[in-house]
């Protein structure tokens, strides 16, 4: 078993850890938060795909596949695209890793809770992280 260290947020593993830990083919990683509404989402998702191969890991990100036509269907028809094509991204991925920052309230992303319950129904861990340090409640201040 590897010991990774946690150091204000920053993963910590040693160069010699990480080639020894590999595994072929790698672990895929769905890349799961809020980071899909971002300006720059496919640079930002560039930059954890980095990250995760520099670990031995292949990262998935929510909008790695492109919808076809997206302007010519149905109102609802993006949407429902969008959900069978990640959840389809989940079922080829070995874990998942939340970003579960507040985002647009004082929770996480609904989409986001929804595909950290789709992997864990699907018996897969799921690891999450928040970018805020807060209480957990009013009344722990």
């Amino acid at each position: 078993m590897t010991v990774v260290r946690f150091q204000l947020g920053k993963l910590s593993m040693s160069q010699e850890l990480r080639d020894k830990e590999r595994v072929d083919p790698p672990l895929r990683i769905y890349l799961a938060g809020p980071d899909v509404f971002l300006p720059d989402a496919k640079t930002f998702a560039k930059t954890k795909k980095k990250l995760c191969a520099e670990y031995g890991f292949e990262g998935v990100f929510p909008l790695d596949p492109e919808i076809k036509n997206a302007s010519e269907l149905a109102p609802a028809e993006p949407a429902e695209t969008i959900a069978r094509n990640n959840e389809a991204l989940m079922r080829s991925c070995d874990l998942l890793i939340a970003n579960c920052t507040p985002f647009r309230s004082v929770s996480m992303d609904p989409g986001t809770a929804y595909e950290v319950g789709f992997m864990r129904a699907l018996g897969r861990p799921v690891l999450g992280y928040s970018n805020v340090e807060a209480p957990l409640s009013p009344a722990s201040t």
